[in-house]
């Protein structure tokens, strides 16, 4: 037979493309492609870090959820994604925050892969009672809203609305009006409690030379502004000047419940959903908020304290009893004194509705130390850990009082979230926001530190 080239090169081309071909059906066939394999980089497992856990209600644990490819996971509570008010929420970060009343039944921390969301890996929770190892918070009797001008809240910033509750408080004999002003941005980031020193007798925004400017300052920023004034308690019978939550029989640290309480009343009726949960309040009324972290069990409801010339109820026994070595000032190299002076007779001793602090400045009497120790905000049992909760003190540089040295003291003793700042407003006195910038640092702290 003659040899053909050309015919040998077409014959050669037909085999070629028919392997091809075979090879191409042989690749589909045997799982190369097509839409019934996996979608690439899903993972095949999961896990949840820590798979059970038990916390104290309105606390807070870290989870972790982990694919074997390292791809991302979403969080749920319940089944509800990040959560709800009542079974506790969970930021897409891995950290839950327990609700601050017990839930009703079980709780699950779901972790879910994003790339394949029948992909799940769930933990356990047990919430328990959050005053277990904490004094008991009191309730609120009743609730009603009330004209500003009935409360003498019609002056200062405009736009209030207002309330009354009654709060009543474990071994304190007398109910105590509490007036609530409230000026509500249309979608907050926070809501911010602002309370005035003393007892807490006046309406913040009163109270100081600039203290409107500073609320409006932090309204204009989007925050729900709630300021706190407590009246006379109901019944109130003591021979001395009634002092606001201070008002006693009960012992300051009996009578702070009332802050707490009603705190706790406003966190849970008009805190917006997923908005920060703030503090202010000035010399005692900053005691007032460190009552409610020190011995309430509400440090993992707040997000950040502004304190701000306080808390001068650090340790009482030192303002009453007077025998202990002033101290560095926080804002120089002065020293001063912890020792109430005047202060002891207008505050404390309304809060035991006797002389015992004033009798003991004079005396330097030890007879109440143990009273006074106990009732101090850094007293034996206090709790100093607040890993959910930022904090910053403010300081007036013409403060020659007792409560920066008190204040300083309660300030090197804690642990919070982030690092305890401080910082100092020269010209300020005693009563910050008498002073222009020490109202803008105010309102400046509250603006930049003020989130979840």
């Amino acid at each position: 037979m003659q040899f053909q080239p050309d015919a040998i090169r077409k014959t050669s081309s037909v085999f070629l493309a028919v392997f091809l071909l075979n090879c191409l059906l042989v690749t589909i066939g045997c799982g190369g492609g097509g839409s019934s394999s996996p979608s690439a980089g899903a993972p095949s497992s999961i896990t949840i870090s820590p798979q059970s856990s038990t916390l104290a209600a309105g606390s807070a644990v870290q989870f972790v959820g982990t694919t074997n490819n390292n791809t991302g996971v979403s969080w749920q509570v319940n089944g509800v994604a990040g959560g709800s008010s009542g079974a506790g929420t969970i930021s897409s970060a891995g950290l839950y925050n327990a609700p601050a009343v017990l839930p009703s039944g079980p709780v699950t921390v779901t972790a879910v892969s994003q790339v394949m969301p029948s992909l799940v890996a769930s933990a356990t929770l047990t919430i328990t009672n959050t005053n277990a190892n904490h004094d008991p918070l009191g309730t609120v009797a009743s609730a009603n809203a009330v004209s500003c001008s009935d409360v003498g809240a019609d002056q200062g910033v405009a736009g209030s609305t207002c309330y009354q509750l009654v709060v009543s408080c474990p071994d304190v004999s007398q109910e105590d009006p509490v007036d609530l002003k409230v000026n509500a941005a249309a979608a907050p980031l926070g809501t911010i409690l602002f309370t005035a020193g003393g007892g807490g007798k006046t309406w913040y925004d009163q109270e100081f030379t600039y203290g409107t400017d500073a609320v409006n300052q932090v309204i204009a920023g989007n925050f729900t502004a709630v300021q706190l004034l407590f009246e006379s308690p109901v019944g109130y019978s003591s021979s001395l000047v009634p002092s606001g939550w201070l008002s006693g029989p009960g012992g300051v640290r009996k009578l702070s419940c009332r802050w707490a309480t009603a705190a706790q009343w406003v966190h849970d009726n008009l805190l917006a959903a997923n908005a920060a949960f703030c503090a202010t309040g000035n010399s005692a009324g900053s005691s007032a908020m460190s009552y409610s972290i020190t011995h309430y069990g509400m440090q993992s409801v707040f997000d950040f304290f502004e304190q701000t010339s306080g808390p001068p109820m650090a340790r009482i026994d030192q303002g009453c009893v007077c025998n202990s070595a002033a101290t560095q000032s926080p804002c120089g190299s002065v020293t001063q004194s912890s020792c109430y002076g005047v202060d002891g007779n207008m505050f404390i001793d309304p809060a035991y509705a006797s002389s015992i602090c004033s009798s003991a400045e004079s005396t330097h009497s030890t007879t109440n130390q143990d009273t006074f120790i106990d009732d101090s905000i850094l007293a034996p049992d206090a709790n100093l850990v607040y890993p959910h909760l930022a904090m910053h003190f403010l300081f007036g540089g013409l403060d020659a009082g007792a409560a920066p040295t008190q204040a300083a003291q309660y300030l090197s003793a804690v642990s919070a979230k982030g690092a305890v700042t401080s910082s100092c407003v020269a010209d300020a006195p005693h009563a910050i926001l008498d002073a222009q910038d020490g109202a803008n640092q105010v309102a400046a702290d509250l603006l930049s530190m003020c989130h979840r």
